[in-house]
């Protein structure tokens, strides 16, 4: 498969999530410790937010929803 010839692509992840620990100072300066979609975050790509919980209780991830995602998720 040629890169050329990809028109669209979808990429899962979740931004909120720790980013990588980078112990080189070098590799810091360079930017290494930057998420993928924070990389293309700066360079204006947009991004959309799954919002629906479908897999934990609502009280196990109450805390995770409140402290990263701003209660912005919803549980089914």
């Amino acid at each position: 498969m040629q890169l050329e010839a990809i028109q669209h692509s979808v990429l899962i992840g979740d931004e909120c999530h720790p980013q990588a620990r980078v112990k080189s100072r070098v590799s810091d300066e360079a930017g290494f410790g930057r998420s993928l979609f924070g990389r293309l975050g700066l360079v204006g790509h947009s991004e959309d937010l799954p919002n629906m919980q479908y897999r934990m209780h609502p009280e196990i991830s109450s805390f995770p929803n409140h402290k990263f995602y701003k209660d912005q998720i919803r549980y089914v």
